[in-house]
């Protein structure tokens, strides 16, 4: 995932509010977060000594290099990484489970900067990317001048 909480005691209604933002890949909601100082994106991450904890469950994670799509090799941490056997990731956590939110977090997302760059036919872009679902977008889309796409 790109984003961790900075605080694992945060609100159950703003970790929502925040999953709902990553999931409508609503760019302008999750900055609103970052500047808070709620949530950190994963290159901003190795200025801060931690801990990080994920958004949906609440466990500890890390920043990590492992794991990168076919083909490429990451360059520095790309995403957050649990420490524990990372269940949540793909998965719909119900109410009845402790941290749980509702919603699902994506299970393949990344930071595309921090992996030098995305290159697929036709493009070689240095924009942050994600893949969802097997299709690309960039979560800061909005945020970013001129606008990717």
């Amino acid at each position: 995932m790109i984003y961790a909480l900075l605080d694992m005691n945060h609100p159950d209604v703003d970790c929502l509010a925040i999953a709902q933002a990553v999931h409508d890949h609503d760019a302008a909601t999750i900055q609103h977060w970052v500047n808070k100082g709620v949530i950190v994106h994963v290159m901003q991450a190795k200025s801060l000594s931690g801990p990080f904890y994920c958004l949906w469950c609440r466990d500890v994670v890390s920043t990590s290099n492992a794991r990168p799509p076919r083909g490429l090799y990451a360059l520095a941490p790309w995403h957050f990484e649990h420490k524990s056997d990372g269940t949540c990731i793909g998965y719909v956590r119900s109410p009845l489970l402790q941290h749980a939110i509702g919603i699902e977090n994506p299970s393949c997302h990344g930071c595309y900067i921090l992996l030098g760059r995305e290159t697929s036919p036709g493009r070689n872009r240095r924009d942050c990317q994600t893949i969802y679902d097997h299709r690309t977008y960039c979560h800061l889309a909005l945020m970013m001048s001129p606008p990717c796409v």
